[in-house]
């Protein structure tokens, strides 16, 4: 399987995100829920941020980050599927 993704820790199989203003589109969100499945099938993590996240609140995304790699270091996270992550409370 070959999926792109914007950051990706593969030996962690973890992938972030980044949702901008063009993933409003329907076609892409098409293609972005596509692309969560086969992610979510090979054992992934998908952690999913926007500009808001990034910008607004660096830190609380960042610990978000930290925390999906604690959890899959130590093993608790290994759990098969795609969680969505978001640091805002804004759509």
């Amino acid at each position: 399987m070959l999926v792109r993704v914007d950051l990706a820790g593969p030996d962690l199989r973890i992938a972030i995100e980044y949702e901008g203003d063009h993933h409003r589109d329907p076609a892409t969100f098409r293609n972005d829920l596509l692309r969560a499945c086969r992610l979510e099938q090979s054992g992934w993590l998908v952690l999913r941020f926007t500009a808001d996240d990034v910008y607004r609140r660096p830190a609380e995304t960042v610990r978000a980050v930290a925390t999906a790699r604690h959890r899959r270091l130590a093993g608790s996270g290994a759990a098969q599927g795609v969680a969505a992550v978001r640091v805002s409370s804004t759509p």
